[in-house]
């Protein structure tokens, strides 16, 4: 059995490898970046927020995120902290899925997380 630490370790190379993926509804890429990677963990101010399964079941997700932003349509927005929040949802095997993007200071959009909705 993986150990936690040593499965964070192994999710957090194979994410990091994404990069960017073009999103045709946004016209533009999403970056995967650290902080979107945190996020998934949980981590605010250092502390973890998040049980260990939920982040799991997060991290299953990451390629349906990466499907999602690449044939989701009209995204939804919403102000949030002087940031734009935008979620584009779309099924992956039969679960509707939701993907969290926000729009940086320089234009830039980038991922923030992913989750089923229930």
């Amino acid at each position: 059995m993986v150990k936690f630490q040593e499965e964070v370790r192994m999710v957090w190379s194979r994410y990091n490898k994404i990069k960017k993926v073009y999103a045709p509804s946004l016209k533009s890429d999403v970056y995967f970046t650290r902080k979107g990677f945190r996020h998934l963990l949980g981590h605010e101010n250092h502390q973890s927020v998040r049980d260990r399964s939920e982040v799991k079941e997060r991290f299953v997700l990451i390629d349906a995120a990466v499907a999602i932003l690449r044939s989701a349509r009209l995204p939804k927005s919403r102000k949030r902290d002087l940031l734009t929040h935008l979620h584009l949802e779309g099924y992956y095997e039969d679960h509707l899925i939701r993907v969290i993007i926000y729009k940086d200071n320089a234009g830039m959009y980038k991922f923030l997380s992913v989750f089923e909705v229930k």
